[in-house]
């Protein structure tokens, strides 16, 4: 029996101090639940963004190893593993790990009619980014404005936070204006018209988002907190790794879940 590859021991040790994982003894395979309920298999060919999808729970594996689930979400697990330098049969061994159900089960949206996913969008995410935005640019000024000398990084990074604020605001009119009242009438068998082309358009500005969010990480190391930050400076690592947290689980939602099936329907008509 092999042992287990270092990097997912960490994942294991996290899925059981989270009461995820039953008992089981490092390089063995863990046994699924014999009480989960079933569901369709996967194996190295399942996309990351289909895993995320139906079990929400197995994003914490993808984070704690570097897994792109959000906009890389159309990779295969072998292609993800592959570029990380892991065993794909031991990380799907670690995703089997996570219970699929419990009372603190995240929802899962694969077979919710359509309009209760974007309702959770709506409801969920854009009212996270209306509420959060405003106070991280606030905390950006002040934090670059003091700390900007001892960390030149703070500087670039507020560009780059200022530039992506207004075009999330502007992508979530777009969507709650025209893209998703066109997906709810798509539901009712009504005709619609230049939807493709929409969904298109936000598959491209979900890119460009993920891109300036892993920009910010590298630019603030990972959101780890400076000897020297004051309250303030942590106030805003702390918020900026909650929006990119919540930027993650949305952009994912939308990718993997509502834009293909919005699609789907498109194709029967």
């Amino acid at each position: 029996m092999r042992p287990t590859p270092p990097v997912l021991l960490p994942l294991l040790f996290l899925l059981a101090a989270l009461g995820l994982a039953p008992a089981f003894s490092v390089g063995e395979e863990p046994e699924a639940s014999p009480a989960a309920p079933a569901r369709t298999a996967w194996d190295a060919t399942s996309s990351v963004g289909r895993v995320v999808a139906e079990v929400p729970e197995t994003a914490r594996i993808f984070e704690l190893v570097g897994i792109d689930y959000c906009c890389g979400g159309e990779r295969t697990l072998a292609q993800a593993a592959r570029e990380k330098d892991l065993e794909v049969d031991r990380l799907l061994a670690a995703l089997l790990v996570v219970a699929p159900g419990g009372p603190g089960r995240l929802p899962s949206f694969v077979r919710e009619p359509l309009p209760v996913v974007i309702a959770h969008v709506v409801d969920t995410h854009h009212a996270f980014l209306r509420r959060e935005l405003p106070r991280l640019r606030a905390a950006f000024a002040t934090v670059a404005r003091v700390h900007g000398e001892a960390h030149p990084e703070l500087l670039e990074a507020r560009a780059v936070f200022e530039g992506l604020v207004p075009e999330l605001m502007a992508h979530l009119h777009t969507e709650e204006e025209t893209v998703f009242p066109r997906i709810r009438a798509l539901t009712k068998e009504e005709r619609v018209e230049g939807l493709a082309d929409l969904l298109d358009q936000l598959e491209g500005e979900h890119a460009g988002a993920g891109n300036a969010i892993h920009r910010l990480r590298d630019l603030l190391h990972g959101y780890a907190v400076p000897a020297d930050a004051c309250a303030l400076y942590r106030v805003l690592l702390d918020g900026l790794t909650a929006f990119e947290r919540d930027m993650l689980a949305h952009v994912h939602l939308e990718n993997s879940v509502l834009i293909p099936r919005a699609r789907a329907l498109l194709g029967r008509r």
